[in-house]
């Protein structure tokens, strides 16, 4: 009796222990190909979490509304999730052919999930306000990008995602779009209206340049001029690939209290994989 325990015993070890070769092989086979798929495709592909674009009034009293670019699902269903667009190379239609309004609490129209480095989400915001002309500010009141298992080797400080997150934004009237809104999807900004603020050399400035936790509130547009005849910000959500964002691997410590990923920052020989899974979500854009 003593030996068959024995026999049952070991090969419940030997189930056990093939159950997570065969799991160990499986999640490399996946990571395997994730890379090769992220290589051929966009360089450096990774996947990241993310919600919905919260918009409040701050005072304002200036009526809007939200919209998305219909590019940002890239040709894909729109029911699948958004994976932003690399580039407009050629443009045509108007405002109403290219954007959709934001219907009620549907956080799938503006979800970041799909996103990966390189890749940009474009929104407009809508603004009237009746007869009267008031100058408006946008703002970034909060965000939530928080940590997960990737930390920097020298400070031990968490690698967030929003530190690789660029911002874009411009504005125009309804009456001034014409080509121009073309010209923001391809620039990012819109070079027949010299919104210097915003662009530099017509290229459009990165105006969530966050290098901390809690930045607080971020401007990213001052002084619109918002009256009876619609006015459009337009922002671009985008997940950089310049090397300055790139990490490399150094080692992963594993202890009682956590397990953790330690990279160095390397513009040569690095890449995004130390964003993976991470997340960001603007949880309140403000205009006042």
């Amino acid at each position: 009796m003593e030996k068959d325990d024995k026999m049952a015993s070991y090969r419940e070890r030997i189930i056990r222990k093939a159950a997570t070769l065969i799991g160990s092989v499986l999640l490399v086979g996946s990571v395997l190909a994730t890379s090769a798929y992220a290589w051929f495709s966009a360089q450096r592909q990774v996947s990241m979490t993310g919600t919905e674009i919260v918009v409040s009034d701050n005072g304002s009293a200036v009526d809007f509304s939200l919209f998305y670019y219909n590019g940002n699902f890239d040709g894909r269903s729109l029911d699948a999730d958004p994976h932003g667009y690399l580039s407009v190379s050629s443009f045509s239609g108007g405002f109403a052919d290219n954007f959709t309004r934001v219907t009620g609490n549907d956080s799938h129209q503006t979800s970041s999930a799909g996103l990966y480095p390189g890749r940009r989400l474009t929104y407009a915001l809508e603004l009237i306000n009746g007869a009267e002309t008031k100058d408006v500010t946008i703002q970034i009141g909060s965000f939530l990008s928080e940590a997960g298992r990737a930390y920097k080797a020298n400070s031990q400080e968490p690698i967030l995602l929003s530190y690789a997150i660029d911002v874009h934004c411009d504005y125009c009237s309804l009456s001034e779009l014409g080509e121009n809104l073309g010209d923001y999807l391809g620039n990012e900004c819109f070079p027949e209206l010299s919104h210097a603020a915003q662009s530099e050399n017509g290229v459009a400035k990165d105006m969530f340049n966050v290098s901390t936790q809690n930045p607080g509130v971020v401007t990213l547009i001052q002084n619109v001029e918002v009256g009876a005849t619609p006015v459009y910000v337009f922002f671009t959500v985008i997940f950089s690939n310049a090397p300055s964002t790139y990490y490399r691997f150094v080692n992963t410590v594993e202890t009682e209290d956590y397990s953790r990923d330690y990279y160095l920052s390397d513009s040569e020989n690095g890449n995004s994989n130390c964003y993976m899974d991470l997340g960001f979500q603007i949880t309140e854009m403000m205009v006042s």
